[in-house]
């Protein structure tokens, strides 16, 4: 079927190649971050409730004695808990982050999907 993502060999190599390069070496992971609002300041409490899923986040951690360790995820889920209608604790579940994010679009000229990917028109580039 022509209209597989990996209907030729050199497709399934790239793939193939992208996936090794991506997920080869191993990767420092965070699951998740929770943030306490007690003694928070604004910023932090905005940020707490601002935030999106989907949205990618840095993450920094600094060990003890070492160099700091810089990591972009992604917001998977969030959970909040609020005692007496106050924010007491967020709670982010996250994915790491691909260095980039890209999209392709399919439809080659002539085909039927063209008309759907015209930039600026049925498409919009957009991060």
């Amino acid at each position: 079927n022509d209209r597989l993502l990996n209907n030729t060999d050199a497709r399934v190599y790239d793939r193939v190649y992208y996936l090794l390069g991506r997920y080869k070496d191993p990767h420092y992971r965070c699951r998740g971050l929770g943030i306490a609002a007690f003694g928070a300041n604004q910023y932090t409490i905005q940020q707490m409730l601002g935030q999106e899923i989907g949205t990618r986040i840095t993450v920094i951690r600094r060990p003890q004695g070492g160099t700091a360790i810089t990591i972009l995820y992604r917001i998977e889920g969030i959970e909040q808990r609020f005692e007496r209608g106050q924010l007491v604790h967020t709670r982010f579940a996250l994915s790491t982050a691909p260095a980039m994010d890209y999209w392709m679009v399919a439809g080659a000229i002539g085909d039927e999907w063209a008309a759907n990917a015209v930039l600026g028109t049925t498409t919009i580039l957009a991060f």
